[in-house]
């Protein structure tokens, strides 16, 4: 072995474990988090350790090339090394990783974990977004009832405005209305979180022509390094189904990666290190003229365009990284089990090299 081994854990119940302090995931959750184990062998190399606690079947841990010298480990065993000689690598640095890290007796080198939260809010990213002039129009903080009616006390019945929560991403922790009146169930959930002291943020309802994810690394020293581009491939809810590794992305967005480079140096400073994702998108506003919000999403954690990137890296190809429940064409490569536990997995990842079409 000619590098220190890790043990990947994959908490991607993540902004969950940074709202709540001892948090424990769902059976459907774990569940998911088990599934999504095998995403891991984009990342490993010989001689690491991907924590499945479901198994993985000896047929699937030996089709892949990349996947014949990677141990899959369900914890019921010792380690294969001395623990504290192996790097824990994590989904996002929780207090709950930290624990787990601990409790397994594996090397921790880990941000404050109060520096992850804030570094993975929306007030962090509002913030960034109203100094480095890249908001959207309307979009604003909203800390009562009262906050949010007169918010939207002048918007017409047909345009669309969406609520996040502090610490939702993407299609997570979110409620979409229209018009200037909330409805009662948008009306519950904002209180409940009023009530529990939670900001939430509002924001128009843009025509989404493309997103991209930016993926980012940033050391405890040095600058902060651009590692790559992932497209995010999504449904009309925004909810994520894939992402295409192409060339050209770079020069496609160079504006946004102007921008999100100051934000890099911004959360170096803060105390953070480790890997960022930031989804920048592409919309039109009502009037039909194209904008780029560099600031979309702002993630320091892995993500999975991350993975898809490496996925590239791993199949030497441009191409899309898909999950879906089914195999989505005759040429897409399975990057996950069939079964975990004799139990058929459900939500499974598929590789097609670009040029290939899915169904």
């Amino acid at each position: 072995m000619t590098h220190r081994p890790r043990l990947f854990w994959g908490n991607i119940t993540f902004e969950r474990q940074l709202e709540v302090t001892g948090n424990t995931p769902s059976r459907s959750l774990q569940r998911l988090e088990a599934e999504l184990s095998s995403m891991w062998l984009a990342m490993a190399r010989p001689g690491d350790v991907i924590y499945s606690p479901q198994g993985v079947s000896k047929e699937f841990a030996t089709q892949l090339p990349i996947a014949r010298e990677v141990l899959w480990w369900d914890g019921s065993s010792p380690l294969p090394f001395e623990a504290d000689f192996i790097e824990f690598v994590p989904w996002g640095w929780s207090a709950a990783a930290v624990h787990q890290a601990r409790a397994w007796k594996c090397s921790v080198v880990a941000p404050p974990v109060d520096v992850v939260r804030f570094s993975n809010s929306r007030e962090f990213s509002a913030q960034q977004e109203l100094e480095l002039s890249s908001q959207l129009p309307g979009a604003t903080t909203l800390h009562s009832m009262g906050d949010l009616r007169a918010a939207v006390a002048e918007w017409s019945a047909d345009q669309r405005w969406v609520i996040k929560a502090n610490l939702g991403h993407a299609a997570r922790e979110r409620v979409i209305g229209s018009g200037s009146s909330p409805d009662d169930s948008i009306v519950s959930w904002c209180q409940r979180r009023f009530t529990q002291r939670q900001p939430l943020y509002l924001e128009p309802w843009v025509d989404r022509v493309s997103e991209v994810g930016v993926q980012w690394d940033i050391p405890q020293r040095g600058e902060p390094r651009l590692i790559g581009l992932a497209e995010l491939l999504t449904s009309e809810r925004g909810e994520y189904c894939g992402s295409r590794v192409v060339a050209g992305l770079e020069a496609s967005w160079k504006d946004a990666i102007h921008v999100q480079r100051e934000v890099m140096s911004r959360l170096q400073q803060l105390g953070y290190f480790g890997p960022v994702g930031i989804d920048a998108m592409r919309y039109r506003d009502a009037v039909g003229e194209a904008h780029v919000r560099p600031l979309q999403d702002i993630n320091a954690r892995l993500t999975m365009g991350r993975m898809a990137w490496e996925w590239a890296n791993c199949f030497q190809s441009a191409g899309r990284w898909l999950h879906a429940s089914r195999s989505p064409g005759p040429l897409a490569v399975s990057t996950s089990p069939e079964a975990l536990g004799d139990v058929p997995v459900m939500h499974r990842t598929w590789w097609i090299p670009e040029g290939q079409r899915s169904e």
